[in-house]
């Protein structure tokens, strides 16, 4: 800083960082992927973990699943047995 006290930079000058976690970097990841891994980190930013994510595609997954269970099913009992195993392993897979 200058004896006048002007210029140079100052603590809490600027606009505020978006991110809980300050300190950034820039990164080079194929264009494709670059809006899905910047919302992947800003849900880890917010304190989601990758559990919290996967249990929320899981989730949707075993409802389509637990939905497909109500349909008539004619000849298709043993599609409907391998549904149910599949719940319950997901079922069991969630609960722990």
């Amino acid at each position: 800083m200058s004896m006048s006290g002007r210029g140079g930079s100052r603590e809490g000058s600027g606009r505020p960082s978006p991110w809980n976690h300050k300190k950034t970097v820039a990164i080079r990841v194929p264009e494709c992927f670059a809006q899905e891994l910047l919302n992947y980190a800003r849900r880890l930013d917010r304190g989601d973990t990758t559990n919290n994510i996967d249990n929320v595609h899981n989730q949707k997954v075993l409802d389509m699943l637990k939905e497909t269970l109500n349909y008539p099913t004619n000849n298709f009992g043993k599609g409907k047995t391998i549904i149910k195993e599949v719940v319950s392993i997901m079922e069991n897979v969630q609960n722990q």
